[in-house]
């Protein structure tokens, strides 16, 4: 993914246009960890969400971001906060300690330029080299204290939002299923499969609905 997209995502977050495709949870003051979808689901093969990161000034204007695979790790902090350390200080108290709290021992991080690699350094690991690729030892942040999940109920718009998500997915799957019908019979193990999984589908929105009623 390119800091442009990552910059996109942060821009997302930032004019309030993002609840349908940036989900985050709050793991320290200022760190949220989460889900962006860059692009809506299209078909693609390779469109699909991933999992970040987001650093947050005291005003809860979102600054940056960690893009994370348990490959590697991508900073991206915007412009004009970079030199005000707050990306540093956001993976030492909450990216970090909460890897390690998943018993990582180490994160493999790749260099693509001069600035990644002073951030590592900013970091204390030495020796890292454009083009090359560095291990953080995760070890000094186990035991670090950081924010413990806690479900809560959903919004009366989330509820809305990830019913009517539902019903898309229903009628997608409907959709398929009518095809597929007059191709391949009403009676073929594939429609009937397509069949199940909307009543599923249904299933869980109507599930959804009770949820705040537990």
């Amino acid at each position: 993914m390119s800091k442009g997209t990552i910059a996109r995502v942060i821009a997302m977050i930032n004019s309030g246009k993002a609840a349908e495709r940036v989900f985050f949870r709050h793991i320290h003051p200022n760190v949220a960890r989460g889900f962006a979808w860059p692009i809506l689901p299209n078909g693609e093969p390779t469109t699909k969400g991933h999992e970040f990161f987001f650093v947050f000034d005291e005003a809860h204007k979102c600054i940056g971001a960690v893009l994370y695979t348990e490959e590697d790790l991508h900073a991206y902090t915007v412009p004009k906060e970079r030199r005000k350390q707050r990306m540093v200080r956001a993976m030492k108290d909450a990216v970090l300690p909460m890897l390690a709290a998943e018993r990582l021992e180490s994160q493999r991080v790749s260099v693509s330029t001069v600035e990644g690699a002073g951030f590592l350094r900013s970091l204390g690991i030495e020796g890292a080299e454009v083009h090359g690729v560095k291990f953080i030892d995760l070890s000094p942040y186990v035991g670090m204290p950081i924010e413990s999940f806690a479900p809560r109920s959903l919004s009366s718009d989330e509820e809305r939002r990830v019913r009517k998500t539902l019903m898309k997915a229903s009628q997608l799957a409907e959709m398929v299923q009518n095809e597929l019908s007059v191709i391949l019979g009403t009676d073929d193990n594939l429609v009937g499969s397509l069949d199940s999984l909307r009543r599923d589908i249904e299933l869980v929105r109507g599930q959804i609905a009770d949820l705040n009623f537990r």
